[in-house]
Formats: C-alpha cells, structure tokens, sequence
C-alpha cells in the first residue's frame, strides 16, 4: 500500500480507521505526517502507544463520512490510504470524491475484492463505479489479499486497489453527467437506447437521433461505453 502510493518524507496522509494501528506505524515511519481519523474511541491506549512513539501522528476521534476531515489538511497536497470497512466502503468512496472539496493526489485502498472489480473492469463490462472512479483518477489493483491473511477470518477476499494522478473531473456540470450515467446503466440488460428514453422521459426516436449524433450505436448496453463515449452523448443530452 505504501509503495502503491509513492509516499516519502514530503507527504501528509489520511488514514481512516486506523484500528490498532498496525498500518498506522508503517505510515508514520515514511511519511511526513499521518492523520488517522478512528471513529472507536476504545481503541485510543492503543493508538496512544503509538502517538508516544511518533510526534507526526495526529490521532482524530470522529467519523469520516461526517465531519469536516479536509480542514485538518494544511494546503491541498495529501494522499489516504485505508483498509475501510466493507459495508461501508460505497460510504466512503463517495465522501472522498467530492467535487465541491479539494481532492487527494492518491487513493490506496484496501477493500472487499467484489468491490474492486467493480472499480478496475474490463472495456465491455464497466460499472457505474468504474465511470465515477475514472473520472477522477487511473484506478489499478496491486494485490489480492487471501481471506485467510486476516483474523478474524472474514467470509471473502479483499484487494488493494490504487487510485492515481487524481484531479477534479473534465466536465462542467459533474451532477448532470454522472445522473445520465447513472439512467444508463438503469437497467443492465436493456440497450441504452431504452434506458436513457425511460430515464429521460424523451421518446424513442429522439433518443436515436441523440445516440447517432455521438455516434453510438442505440443496440449497445451501458457497460460497453467508454468513459470518452459518455462525456460525448452528454454533451448532446445536457
């Protein structure tokens, strides 16, 4: 993880749910400075331990999802890197990207690998997620970690996936775009000329003439279309 990141002496890291911290001591040995925001404030002695050993950890109290993180960041230059918690990690993604807040350069994550898959997806099989992570940065897995590697032993395989080069996506209107992807992927079976006319609420042959006019043929489904295909039939659509 801490390789996937590249990080060095210079950088200033997020980790969220440190736990008992065995990520925690890693980052602070690299790193400039780590803050570890921990939502179960019974692990503080723990944590506490460690804080006594580092000076450049800052240990936050609180949860992730809620609370202003972004303003204990001096300048906009930070990375995160986490093992996050499964049923929360769709949670999680969405509050780390952000378009109204300033974004991390990089992303590591360790995950459920059912979700990574859905992030790093092969050309004709892409996902929703795949299209909002793409939009931000180049998403690739490091490793598969085996369900056995963890105690307790949890029922599934993790991975590890990064998320580099990160920037604010290239479109000027984010809601409005991400809504059509959304509409198109509705219906995962159905052709896109059906879902974005039901989703649209516009009618079929307006519709066709939309997906001819980015050049997409009507018959394909929303897994099949790229992310520059996407940013084409948007600007058409909006």
């Amino acid at each position: 993880m801490i390789q996937a990141a590249s990080l060095n002496k210079d950088d200033v890291v997020i980790e969220i749910g440190p736990g008992r911290g065995v990520l925690t001591k890693k980052l602070c040995a690299v790193a400039k400075q780590v803050i570890a925001i921990e939502i179960d404030a019974t692990l503080a002695p723990k944590l506490q331990d460690i804080q006594n050993e580092y000076s450049n950890l800052k240990i936050i109290y609180g949860d992730f999802t809620t609370f202003n993180w972004r303003s204990l960041v001096v300048g906009n230059n930070f990375k995160i890197l986490a093992n996050i918690p499964y049923h929360i990690s769709g949670l999680i993604i969405r509050t780390i990207f952000d378009t109204d807040q300033k974004l991390p350069t990089d992303v590591v994550l360790m995950m459920q690998y059912e979700v990574v898959k859905k992030i790093v997806t092969k050309p004709d099989d892409r996902t929703v997620l795949s299209n909002l992570i793409e939009l931000f940065g180049q998403p690739k897995i490091v490793a598969k970690v085996d369900k056995k590697s963890f105690r307790p032993t949890p029922k599934v395989d993790s991975a590890v996936v990064a998320i580099n080069n990160i920037k604010k996506p290239n479109v000027d209107d984010f809601d409005q775009f991400f809504r059509i992807i959304k509409i198109g992927f509705s219906q995962r079976r159905k052709t896109i000329l059906n879902n974005l006319s039901h989703g649209l609420k516009i009618d079929k042959t307006t519709t066709r003439e939309l997906l001819s006019q980015a050049n997409i043929d009507p018959t394909r489904r929303a897994q099949t279309l790229s992310l520059e295909e996407w940013k084409r039939l948007y600007l058409y659509i909006r």
